[in-house]
């Protein structure tokens, strides 16, 4: 006809908006009713995508604290209203860490602004009370700190054993400090830091320990500021 492919045995093609569209034409007889069935296979397949339920995050446990590791201190204050200035005398038991814990302990206190007495500084005096020194109990330790001029004791104390944990099984290590006076034995103040979850040796962290100790020990209680994801993990004394 006019030499064009048109009539009733060729169908004109439409203007080819899609290649699926083209596609499904070219079928011929029954293009219309494939062309709604594929249609309504990619409908559906678009809307199962689309309604299956996105992925959902890990839930947070419900008190995270109890599997972060971080220092947690315990303590008391009560020191005199007029301040005692004068020497402290630092003992502490030998054990894992003690001599770490007792440098760092000295550190701070002579940072608080105390004079510690150096037992490698009091000569004869002391080399007759060595007995004393290593085995006495606390009173005998505070007639000894008396004997050198300080009017205060520091006692500093490491201590570990196997503990079981949230992540893994290791050591629950700890730190204290308790500054006793020497005319009276009382106890002017004591601070605790231990790790929350136990760690892999003895002498773990026993630095960061004696200093949280002797911050604690060395602050009053309505000042301390307890260990929180705002302060790093890490307690503080609001001075």
């Amino acid at each position: 006809m006019n030499g064009s492919d048109t009539g009733p045995d060729h169908p004109q093609e439409p203007y080819p908006l899609a290649g699926s569209e083209v596609w499904y034409n070219r079928l011929g007889p029954g293009s219309s009713l494939m062309r709604a069935i594929g249609w309504s296979l990619v409908v559906l397949l678009v809307v199962g995508c689309a309604g299956a339920p996105p992925p959902q995050p890990e839930a947070a446990p419900a008190h995270p604290e109890q599997h972060i590791q971080f220092v947690q201190t315990t303590g008391t204050y009560h020191w005199p209203k007029q301040p005692v200035k004068g020497s402290v005398w630092v003992k502490g038991p030998k054990g894992p860490g003690s001599d770490e814990a007792l440098i760092v302990a000295r550190g701070a206190l002579l940072m608080k602004g105390f004079d510690v007495v150096e037992r490698d500084k009091l000569g004869a005096l002391l080399k007759e009370q060595e007995t004393q020194l290593q085995y006495g109990d606390d009173r005998s330790q505070v007639s000894v700190g008396k004997l050198v001029g300080a009017q205060l004791v520091a006692f500093v104390e490491t201590a570990s054993a196997a503990g079981k944990g949230y992540y893994a099984d290791g050591f629950d290590v700890s730190v204290s400090v308790r500054v006793v006076g020497v005319e009276t034995g009382e106890v002017f103040s004591l601070g605790k830091a231990r790790w929350t979850q136990p760690v892999a040796s003895p002498t773990y962290g026993i630095d960061q320990l004696a200093t949280q100790a002797v911050l604690r020990a060395f602050c009053p209680t309505d000042l301390w500021e307890d260990a929180s994801p705002q302060n790093g993990w890490s307690g503080r004394c609001r001075q």
